[in-house]
């Protein structure tokens, strides 16, 4: 079996929120949004040109050829897809297209770079299940390297499905295990470059990864199914939990918080907490690549950023504030439809 490295990476995410409308039963609610892009509606060249430019950023920054790509494959996992298009063409009373799937993203891909293109469509866990299935094409050998995106696009239906189920925070302070009064949302793109060889600047390897369903219920996470994936996780990297360094939590700010934090005390008690939804927002489908985007640049970076709202969490072990240090980092991500997935990245500066 390969070895599977996380390499650099390329994104673009909101710098805090902005109040965006939602519309429901013939009334109006201003709600927060972690907002990255200019404009309501991203129409699809827009969303072509975004994503050209984090791949092509990425070969740059590895010294990948564009040569290569028809051997590299490209991982997209998103919620939105091009509905953000559909939404812009109504509103500029445009003709439709009959294509609003991963599909049409992926072709443009294949078009632009002759590269294999594989669509995740996972709800919350798309782009985390696209950086599950990289690492396992390249640990069994059918390619030596990857690129993983994750993309997320303003768009009313996702938004207002969100808030029909009384699931978003009124208050634009986010605080996930805090006091969590809800989710907000937010949009953002990026891209991993993954590969079967180690870089001499900085080691960052995936030392394990799993995925599990969770059968219990389709919209809340299940506890015993989140400590079944870290049993998973811990057992295939032959370590114990006490050796974990931290975790970056799934923390959305909603009603699992309280058990994710009682589960985490007691399978994982050395470990520090880091919480990316408070920087980035909720970016559902994008989630997977843009945390772990964060979490490999606070690692290159040297220290792990506060929180905003730091003193009010004095009784949570928190990373946050505190200088990198090497070590065991583990990651997962949880879904509706019971998707869940995680990985253990051994950083090494």
């Amino acid at each position: 079996m390969n070895r599977v490295y996380l390499h650099s990476c390329s994104f673009q995410t909101a710098s805090g929120t902005k109040k965006m409308a939602a519309q429901f039963l013939n009334q109006q609610n201003e709600l927060p949004y972690f907002k990255a892009f200019d404009g309501i509606f991203t129409p699809i060249k827009e969303i072509h040109r975004q994503l050209d430019f984090h791949i092509d950023h990425i070969l740059q920054q590895q010294g990948w050829q564009r040569r290569e790509l028809p051997q590299i494959p490209i991982l997209l996992g998103s919620t939105g897809y091009t509905v953000t298009d559909l939404e812009y063409r109504l509103s500029q009373n445009q003709t439709l297209d009959f294509d609003y799937n991963l599909a049409a993203l992926g072709r443009h891909l294949q078009q632009r770079y002759c590269s294999p293109v594989f669509h995740f469509a996972t709800s919350c866990t798309s782009s985390a299940q696209a950086v599950y299935a990289a690492y396992q094409m390249i640990r069994s050998g059918g390619c030596s390297k990857a690129i993983v995106i994750g993309l997320e696009h303003f768009n009313r239906f996702t938004f207002e499905h969100f808030y029909a189920m009384n699931l978003l925070a009124q208050e634009e302070t986010y605080r996930p295990f805090v006091q969590p009064q809800g989710m907000i949302l937010g949009e953002g793109i990026a891209c991993l470059a993954l590969s079967s060889t180690a870089e001499t600047a900085f080691g960052c390897e995936i030392l394990a990864a799993a995925s599990v369903t969770d059968h219990h219920n389709l919209t809340n996470s299940n506890v015993a199914v989140l400590e079944q994936l870290l049993k998973q996780i811990t057992g295939q990297a032959r370590i114990t939990p006490e050796d974990i360094t931290a975790v970056k939590t799934h923390g959305i700010g909603g009603a699992f918080d309280d058990d994710e934090q009682t589960l985490l005390r007691q399978t994982l008690p050395n470990s520090k907490w880091l919480l990316a939804k408070p920087f980035l927002g909720h970016t559902l489908g994008a989630s997977g690549v843009l945390e772990t985007a964060w979490l490999l640049e606070n690692l290159r970076s040297g220290h792990f950023p506060p929180l905003p709202y730091q003193n009010q969490a004095q009784h949570l072990p928190l990373a946050h504030g505190t200088p990198v240090s090497d070590g065991l980092y583990l990651n997962y991500f949880l879904g509706f439809g019971g998707s869940n997935v995680g990985w253990l990245l051994h950083w090494q500066h």
